[in-house]
């Protein structure tokens, strides 16, 4: 017996309603972890579609992490779409967040003119980093966080016993089943994001001379301190919406790190955009 993935349930409703009849063009977005290709995979398996992917390149390889989308990639596309095909067939953009402009402008026109039956699905986390004229020519579907009932029951079919294990997952990756089954399928990556959490509360919690340690400690992993950055707005989050009032101190340092998170993400450099938030 097949497992059916996993999804919230506003989530399994719209994806079904789509799969029955696919647009020219979709976008999936969401949080990493939460089934982003699962869903992509879901829709194609709705509409009885065979499926295309398309990744990223680095030097003409496939590369996830310092891949992108190229003007390249889209001729290619072209081509494909050109040619026939019996059946329904969903062409799937993974990280289509990674998309140069050039490629954009490029791909517009496969948008704008619908190819029999081809669908696009393109993949992100981030929809801000397309353009706007492609995100107006597809459909939208956000792929919600599974909720807490169905986040500890996923927690009860990995077999996750010990209370201390399962609640430092639920703290990192709560409502993200990619994210949860790849933590509880290795204690080392689990210790590794639990070493970040504990960075990102001495941050918050320690002296002067704590915070500076750790950020000299980032300052050249600019993965690693966005992920502490990640963790410490959370916590953060999570003090401000436990009282009533929070501490105008408490607003600032997270106004700040919501900046900084920014400015990292813009290539900032790391140790000076911590140490104006942090010090």
């Amino acid at each position: 017996m097949t497992k059916r993935p996993l999804f919230h349930p506003a989530t399994a409703a719209e994806l079904e309603a789509y799969g029955r009849q696919l647009p020219h063009g979709i976008l999936l977005y969401g949080k990493a972890g939460v089934g982003l290709e699962t869903a992509a995979q879901q829709l194609a398996h709705y509409a009885h579609a065979s499926t295309i992917r398309i990744l990223p390149e680095y030097n003409e390889k496939v590369d996830t992490e310092k891949g992108r989308i190229t003007i390249g990639v889209v001729r290619r596309l072209y081509e494909l779409v050109r040619t026939k095909s019996d059946r329904p067939r969903c062409i799937i953009i993974t990280a289509a967040d990674t998309i140069t402009t050039e490629a954009q402008h490029a791909f517009l026109k496969l948008l704008e003119e619908p190819t029999g039956n081809t669908t696009f699905i393109l993949l992100c986390h981030d929809p801000q980093r397309l353009l706007p004229t492609v995100l107006s020519r597809v459909q939208q579907l956000q792929i919600r966080r599974i909720d807490r009932h169905q986040s500890e029951a996923l927690l009860d079919s990995l077999t996750i016993k010990d209370a201390a294990t399962r609640s430092q997952i639920l703290f990192i990756a709560e409502g993200l089943p990619g994210r949860m089954t790849a933590l509880a399928s290795s204690p080392e990556l689990l210790e590794k994001e639990a070493a970040k959490l504990r960075q990102a509360r001495a941050m918050v919690q320690g002296s002067a001379y704590e915070r500076l340690a750790i950020i000299q400690g980032l300052k050249d992993d600019r993965g690693a301190a966005l992920e502490v950055v990640s963790y410490m707005i959370v916590l953060l989050r999570r003090e401000v919406s436990s009282k009533r009032t929070a501490t105008a101190e408490t607003v600032r340092l997270l106004e700040q790190l919501e900046a900084a998170q920014v400015r990292l993400e813009a290539n900032g450099n790391v140790r000076l955009t911590l140490a104006a938030a942090m010090l």
